[in-house]
């Protein structure tokens, strides 16, 4: 493997990581992810039942993907493309279950937190930087955002390809 094959891969497994732990998060907390999606989503008592057995499932298809990872050489396109399965059958099925507003909603409150873990992570990352580049503490501040949103597009470019096999030039 060449030092460029080296660190794609490195960085594939960084994704699957990050993206794992979030699947993981959704079959650890389910019940807690369901009462925040209940009172922000305004859900009625027919979609509660229909969210939380849409949450399970996704659950169980992060089990699969996770378990795609124990294998002594994991295949990462094949794990990338099962976690976008998953978070496709997901996104599907809630459309089905949502009206427009809810589902919008949805998609709002999801991209917040998804922001922060990545500002959360470049904070992180400027703590070592800082004294490096001595920068003031407005100035890691200001980074902070800017930073988790340069992580954040790297991160959806390499999940939106990831699953694909790259053909060498």
């Amino acid at each position: 493997m060449n030092r460029v094959e080296w660190r794609t891969n490195r960085l594939l497994q960084g994704v699957l990581v990050l993206l794992l732990l979030s699947g993981t998060a959704v079959a650890q907390d389910g019940a807690d992810i369901l009462a925040e999606l209940t009172e922000v989503l305004a859900l009625t008592d027919e979609q509660i039942p229909q969210v939380q057995g849409l949450l399970e499932k996704f659950a169980g298809d992060m089990d699969v993907a996770t378990a795609m990872t124990e294998v002594e050489e994991p295949d990462n396109q094949a794990i990338i493309g099962a976690i976008k399965k998953a978070r496709a059958d997901l996104n599907s099925g809630l459309k089905g279950v949502l009206d427009e507003e809810q589902f919008k909603t949805l998609e709002t409150t999801i991209d917040a937190i998804f922001q922060e873990v990545f500002e959360d992570i470049a904070e992180i990352r400027l703590i070592d930087l800082e004294p490096v580049l001595d920068l003031t503490p407005e100035q890691t501040e200001a980074l902070k955002p800017v930073l988790g949103t340069g992580m954040r597009d790297i991160i959806a470019v390499i999940f939106e390809y990831g699953d694909k096999r790259l053909n060498k030039r």
